[in-house]
């Protein structure tokens, strides 16, 4: 099926999508591209390797938080290590969710 004009306005009026517009001056660069994640909560750098959280007590580590009990008592029983708040934790200190799921159907009220 072919895209529809008038299903998605912002295709038709972006410059890139328009079939005018293949040329090379109208198109950035792979490499000068800004990347958009999409998630504020996520920092632009990386913390440094075992990074805990203060909250939750995760563990950062090959830029992923963890929740690994063995790995975070080691680091606070070792000294002080480099404390912030995981995304996670932000987002729920700021009551703010990643989406909403609704459930319908019979399934529901039989395996409540």
């Amino acid at each position: 099926m072919g895209k529809s004009m008038s299903k998605n306005p912002v295709a038709a009026n972006h410059p890139v999508a328009s079939p005018k517009s293949r040329s090379p001056k109208g198109v950035l660069a792979r490499d000068e591209l800004q990347e958009y994640n999409g998630d504020t909560y996520i920092p632009d750098g990386h913390y440094p390797d075992d990074t805990v959280c203060a909250r939750c007590g995760a563990v950062y580590q090959n830029q992923h938080w963890t929740l690994d009990d063995k790995k975070r008592d080691t680091l606070l029983a070792a000294g002080s290590p480099n404390e912030v708040t995981c995304p996670g934790c932000k987002k729920i200190a700021e009551r703010n969710p990643g989406g909403i799921v609704t459930l319908r159907g019979d399934y529901w009220p039989v395996h409540r």
